[in-house]
């Protein structure tokens, strides 16, 4: 039995750095929802264009990713 092929740098820098800067955006969103409710000043949140920008580079990094992978199952041998 093979094992399947190990993920590469690309895949999981890629794969990584997707998933932070999603976190930086969701983070970003819930403090804006919820900072007048518990007091914080509003004021230090993104504004739009740099939010959209970080959701932007969250989905190209998550597509090099897939692309990495896909390109990497296509290039292993065939499991028979």
């Amino acid at each position: 039995m093979e094992q399947a092929p190990t993920r590469g740098l690309l895949e999981r820098f890629s794969i990584y750095a997707s998933v932070a800067t999603f976190s930086a955006f969701i983070l970003n969103v819930l403090y804006g929802r919820f900072a007048p409710a518990l007091g914080w000043n509003p004021a230090h949140r993104l504004d739009v264009v740099p939010e959209f920008l970080l959701l932007f580079s969250s989905a190209v990094l998550f597509s090099i990713a897939a692309l990495a992978a896909e390109s990497r199952d296509k290039h292993a041998p065939d499991q028979a």
